[in-house]
């Protein structure tokens, strides 16, 4: 329980404040904010799926506008995993008996507030405060990458909402109850939406692997429930693949329709190469924003700062993570996130395409709930409750990021 009193006000009125405008935004974008229906492939997916065809129907938007499509057989498709365009598939079909369109907009609203409870939750688990739970979930959720993506609906962001979710549901699992045939559920539904993302499981599988104090015959039994709807998942996914493109392993991405930039490396070094990952290094690492400069002098102009498209460091968008260089990381689960972290971020980074007309290091996605979970744990145990310095920090990653957003 919080112990509130009205002389004790201005503790929450910073707090009360950003959440309300944080809010607004969120509403404004998802909601009310400006329809862009050839951004909106999982909606126009899922019209397909109630069809039964596994391409964009003739006439939808999706054929026109082509970036990010892949062409195969003359007709159009969406690479990315079918889980999302599923989900949508009953709200859909609704709107479309009322003669409405259904923007994924409006589930990613209420997709944003699920992720923004269950960091909160998870911060309790670790014995955070109920006002520091909620400090921490704007730190994720406004003050990180993931800015980027719950005001913007299109569909490559939608994917990362749902995938942040799944992930963050598994974390939960995990420090409650732990039933692995479920985690291994969680884990089978990412599958289908970021293969990339998936690899996060190595945590979960070797956090009971390495572990002394368990019997081999309890390791070997959950490695079958964590592995069976997984294993289920994939069958599904090649299926997918090979009834699109007639090969099991093919998601479309060879014959994605990208900048010519890009489909000359793809072509030249594969879909995955160590010669992308300088590249990529500094652009998930280093990178910060640049001046604007006036035409005529060096002096700056409006925006006076701005992010570049390709990506900015984890550590601008989310520099509280930078703690964890000071202390001493002890905790074996806390090394076993780090470590599982860096695996993704490598595979991540050694990857011909990391997303564009993006804000932060987007692919981070793909382990940041792990990354900020050693986050959270690494700071329980070398503080009793949260510091001003951190509460200011979060506030202020949370204003920038905003900032260089809305001004990318």
């Amino acid at each position: 329980m919080i112990n509130f009193k009205v002389k004790d006000i201005y503790k929450f009125a910073p707090l009360i404040f950003l959440l309300s405008l944080l809010l607004s935004l969120l509403f404004d974008n998802n909601i009310l904010g400006e329809f862009y229906v050839a951004n909106q492939q999982f909606s126009e997916l899922a019209n397909s799926f109630l069809h039964a065809k596994l391409y964009f129907l003739e006439g939808s938007p999706c054929n026109n506008y082509l970036t990010d499509n892949a062409i195969f057989n003359n007709h159009y498709f969406w690479p990315l995993g079918p889980l999302p365009a599923l989900i949508l598939m009953p709200f859909v079909g609704l709107f479309q008996f009322f003669e409405l369109y259904f923007r994924q907009g409006y589930l990613n609203f209420f997709l944003v507030l699920s992720i923004f409870y269950l960091i909160s939750k998870i911060a309790r688990q670790l014995k955070f405060s109920a006002i520091d739970s909620v400090y921490l979930a704007i730190a994720f959720v406004f003050g990180s990458m993931f800015a980027g993506v719950i005001i913007n609906s299109a569909s490559s962001y939608f994917a990362h909402t749902i995938t942040v979710l799944l992930l963050f549901l598994a974390l939960q699992e995990y420090f409650g109850r732990k039933r692995y045939l479920l985690i291994g559920l969680l884990f089978g539904l990412i599958l289908l939406t970021r293969v990339t993302a998936f690899l996060a499981i190595v945590f979960f599988v070797l956090d009971f692997l390495i572990e002394k104090d368990i019997k081999w015959k309890i390791k070997i039994q959950n490695i079958i429930k964590i592995s069976l709807i997984p294993t289920f998942c994939l069958i599904l996914l090649f299926a997918y693949n090979y009834t699109r493109f007639g090969h099991p392993l093919d998601q479309g991405y060879n014959s994605q329709i990208l900048a010519k930039v890009l489909m000359r490396d793809r072509n030249n070094y594969g879909l995955f190469n160590l010669k992308y990952l300088p590249r990529n290094a500094y652009y998930s690492l280093i990178n910060l924003p640049k001046p604007v400069y006036n035409t005529d002098s060096r002096l700056l102009s409006y925006p006076y700062i701005k992010a570049e498209r390709w990506g900015l460091s984890i550590f601008m968008t989310s520099p509280y993570l930078l703690y964890l260089f000071f202390v001493k990381i002890k905790n074996k689960k806390t090394q076993l996130l780090l470590a599982t972290s860096i695996f993704v971020w490598l595979v991540i980074a050694s990857s011909f395409f990391i997303g564009y007309v993006q804000f932060g290091f987007r692919y981070a996605l793909d382990f940041m709930p792990l990354l900020f979970t050693a986050f959270m744990i690494t700071y329980k145990e070398n503080r009793e409750k949260m510091s001003i310095g951190l509460k200011t920090v979060i506030i202020l990653s949370t204003i920038i990021n905003i900032y260089l957003l809305f001004n990318l």
